[in-house]
């Protein structure tokens, strides 16, 4: 009994948690407005699309284009509307969006790097269905 609660303390000591589940957190993120972290899930370039423009950015011009973005538009409700996470390489995930300035329908792709899911692509278009 001992030397189970000495191996359960090392393993919470030194293996780091299991990362959560990325379209949810992403979810969370977006809905508290928390851009700076959702940054941190971003991947060295990504490919961002809103109403029709397109372009490739480094992670730190997506989290200005991002935050510029939900300046206009602040987030007040976010909801799962699709997910696919059938690979162990690659998720996907479909938001609808309510905030300030209307309803919008994010999707975001999600690839493995290294063990972590990183957003490679956010494509961000108004809802046209209510």
């Amino acid at each position: 009994m001992h030397y189970t609660c000495i191996i359960f303390l090392f393993l919470n000591l030194f293996v780091p948690p299991l990362q959560g589940n990325p379209i949810d957190k992403a979810a969370g993120l977006i809905k508290g407005g928390d851009v700076h972290e959702l940054a941190n899930y971003f991947a060295p370039s990504v490919d961002i699309f809103i109403n029709n423009e397109s372009n490739s950015y480094t992670k730190a011009e997506a989290e200005k284009v991002i935050t510029d973005f939900f300046k206009r538009n602040r987030p007040e409700q976010v909801s799962v509307l699709h997910r696919i996470e059938t690979s162990s390489n690659f998720k996907f995930g479909v938001y609808i969006v309510r905030t300030s300035g209307g309803p919008f329908r994010v999707a975001a792709s999600f690839k493995n790097a290294g063990g972590v899911f990183t957003i490679s692509e956010l494509r961000i278009e108004s809802e046209k269905t209510k």
